[in-house]
C-alpha cells in the first residue's frame, strides 16, 4: 500500500516515515502543493496523512484537492491543536480520520491497516 505523508515538521515527518515504511511504501512532502504534485504523479496512492497547519495551504485544503485527484484516497488530518471546527472542516473535505498530536502509533497503524480505531 502506498501512503503519502505531508508535514512541514521534519521530525514528525521522519517519525511517520519510519513507523510506516516497515509495511508500506511511504512518499513524503513538506508542503501541501508539493504533496499534491507527488500525488498527481502517484495516482495509485491509497492513503494521505497530512498536518493541519502548514504554510501556503492547510491540511483541510490539501485533503479537498487530493480528493479531486484521487477520489477514493483515505485521508487523515493530524494536528497539535485540533478543535471542533477543524475536525468538521476536515470531515467535510473528505477526511476519514483526525488525530491529535501527539497520537498513539498503534492507533495510527490500526487506522492505516483498515481497523476501526475509536
Amino acid at each position: 500500500m502506498k501512503i503519502l505523508v505531508i508535514d512541514d515538521d521534519l521530525d514528525n515527518l521522519n517519525m511517520l516515515r519510519e513507523v510506516l515504511k516497515r509495511q508500506h511504501e511511504v512518499l513524503t512532502a513538506t508542503k501541501g502543493s508539493d504533496g499534491l504534485k507527488v500525488l498527481s504523479e502517484n495516482l495509485d496512492t491509497h492513503i494521505l496523512i497530512t498536518d493541519r497547519q502548514m504554510p501556503e495551504m492547510d491540511g483541510v485544503q490539501v485533503i479537498a484537492w487530493a480528493k479531486t485527484i484521487v477520489p477514493n484516497i483515505r485521508a487523515c488530518l493530524m494536528s497539535g491543536a485540533m478543535d471542533d471546527y477543524s475536525r468538521m472542516s476536515a470531515i467535510r473535505a473528505g477526511a476519514e480520520r483526525t488525530l491529535n498530536k501527539p497520537f498513539s502509533v498503534t492507533e495510527l497503524r490500526e487506522w492505516v491497516n483498515g481497523q476501526k480505531a475509536p
